[in-house]
């Protein structure tokens, strides 16, 4: 039997040092160009494009079509034109030999084509991967996969798989479940996240672990969501949050700078209180400014006559660079204080010359007060508003900026949230923020009992470019303090038993103090290359209603 060999090099991998050399390449056909006498044809793999020169005497160019793979043999030579969008752009293959290896019939999308529908790209998926774009960001992924273990690794984690196949949580999204074989009364779950798992680790001794870890979750569909993910899962020992967010913050910063080019040099922490004080949110884009001042004291103390007593106002500084290509920033700004229902009358606007048409009592004392306060320059416009929730005013800061499109000074802004609420409530009933394993900070645990909804959490989330990147929190490792936090929460007794009773009893057994942390793997990746579509990322996603249109699932099962 003949052996074959398809290869000398890739069709990323000649330069001006292979000239002369006789070599064997192969991959997929990317583009014909018929000159007569000549053909020149590109070659591709996932390493590149080499160009083929081909004299139609020896070989009919015709015969074959885009996206064959073909097995060629010739000599390198030095370009005429040079191409300095390829690597390989100042060489060229004189083709001696071709060989086809599998025609391919006319294909149903165009490779490399941004602007093909979704649909029809997630059919075809496996053509679609051909694509630089696919290809660069699945390579990319990788790259990320190794330098995260490499930096874990020298950091003594252990990377550790844990269970896909779990228990079934009332906790969080709804669960995909799997019927027991034996017995179809029963099922797992797929796991939604590692977290008992990962805390049980702890108690096992392994003080440092992480993995990459497929996670589940049946919840609604967003652009940022995917019911089938994957997560950095982390979880250490004998460690405090301080200690948790110094280890991941000098990770992040290290992706941030090898794949984006931004150099960070620390990530600024606000608290949540902060958060939605200043920005009307707890997930900030704060590549622009845009900041919150209350200055409810100043205008109390200078008599505004449209101010009431007890209300909050709060002043907004519009910089310059946000308008200044703009000559109707005002009627930009009343429509977009109106499309986020703000009555017109519970705004006032200063700039260099104007305070609304409205005759209110704000002197040029008042005016300079305030300016100083928000510390506005003087081409700078203050918006000004009077009994509005923070959470409101957050969609009016996001709506402004999506209004008047300002050039970022930044790519990339990173921004650590802490000591979020343990507890928020939903129809009248009281959730955990982030989930019921959140340790409260030590000198919040007496108000459990009596004031829980004031109880902060020593908890964390990475928020970049206003998307939530990832979160954790130090956890709870005493039996007591966990089965109270499950009461709180309104678990029955039958449901603790069912659910944590394997839990509850690991921590009766010299359970660790520790803490963790989780990111979206897809995420990070789509702020990395600030690419908004995580599909980008994933070899084989599911569409927005989480179905697989490649392999038509879900379907009955015969």
């Amino acid at each position: 039997m003949n052996i074959i060999k398809y290869r000398t090099h890739t069709c990323g991998e000649l330069n001006t040092n292979n000239i002369g050399q006789y070599v064997i390449l192969s991959g997929w056909i990317h583009n014909i160009r018929n000159f007569g006498y000549f053909s020149f044809l590109d070659l591709r793999d996932r390493f590149g494009i080499t160009q083929l020169k081909i004299n139609n005497q020896i070989y009919n160019t015709s015969v074959i079509s885009n996206e064959s793979i073909i097995t060629i043999k010739g000599t390198v030579l030095e370009r005429s034109k040079i191409n300095e969008n390829l690597y390989t752009g100042k060489i060229e293959v004189l083709v001696n030999k071709i060989k086809v290896l599998n025609d391919s019939k006319k294909i149903p999308i165009i490779i490399a084509n941004k602007k093909n529908n979704e649909s029809i790209r997630l059919k075809y998926r496996y053509l679609d991967l051909r694509s630089e774009l696919l290809t660069n960001n699945i390579i990319m992924r990788n790259k990320t996969y190794i330098e995260i273990r490499k930096y874990l690794l020298n950091c003594s984690f252990l990377e550790i798989d844990t269970p896909i196949l779990s228990v079934p949580t009332s906790e969080g999204a709804r669960n995909f479940t799997v019927k027991y074989r034996f017995d179809q009364k029963y099922s797992y779950s797929l796991s939604q996240s590692p977290q008992i798992f990962k805390q049980l680790l702890m108690i096992g001794g392994f003080d440092k672990y992480f993995q990459f870890a497929k996670c589940f979750r049946d919840e609604d569909f967003r652009r940022n969501r995917q019911i089938e993910f994957t997560q950095l899962d982390c979880e250490m020992s004998f460690i405090n949050s301080d200690e948790i967010l110094k280890i991941f913050e000098r990770l992040i910063i290290i992706l941030i700078k090898k794949f984006n080019g931004e150099n960070i040099k620390r990530i600024k922490r606000i608290t949540y209180k902060e958060a939605i004080e200043k920005y009307g949110t707890d997930k900030p884009d704060t590549r622009y400014s845009l900041k919150f001042t209350n200055i409810t004291k100043l205008v109390f103390n200078d008599n505004i006559n449209i101010v009431k007593p007890k209300k909050q106002t709060i002043a907004i500084k519009i910089p310059f660079y946000f308008f200044k290509n703009n000559n109707n920033v005002y009627k930009s700004l009343i429509k977009t204080v109106k499309t986020n229902d703000i009555k017109i009358k519970d705004i006032v606007f200063i700039s260099n010359n104007i305070v609304n048409k409205a005759k209110y009592n704000i002197t040029k004392k008042i005016k300079n007060n305030i300016k100083k306060l928000v510390k506005a320059s003087k081409k700078d416009i203050i918006v000004i508003f009077f009994d509005q929730n923070f959470l409101k005013l957050g969609k009016l800061r996001k709506t402004i900026y999506k209004t008047l499109r300002p050039k970022l000074k930044k790519k990339i802004s990173p921004l650590w949230i802490t000591k979020f609420p343990l507890f928020k409530k939903v129809n009248n009933k009281l959730k955990s923020v982030h989930h019921p394993f959140t340790a409260p900070i030590p000198e919040h645990i007496k108000y459990l009992k009596t004031k829980p909804e004031i109880v902060k959490s020593q908890s964390y989330d990475l928020i970049i470019n206003g998307i939530e990147i990832g979160g954790g929190s130090i956890r709870i490792n005493k039996k007591d303090l966990q089965k109270k936090i499950f009461s709180i929460l309104g678990y029955s007794k039958q449901k603790i038993k069912v659910e944590f009773g394997f839990f509850l009893e690991a921590l009766e057994f010299g359970t660790p103090p520790h803490g963790g942390i989780a990111f979206g793997i897809e995420r990070l990746m789509s702020i990395l290359t600030l690419e908004k579509d995580i599909k980008n990322f994933i070899a084989f996603p599911k569409n927005k209603y989480g179905i697989d249109l490649m392999c038509k699932t879900p379907r009955k099962i015969f």
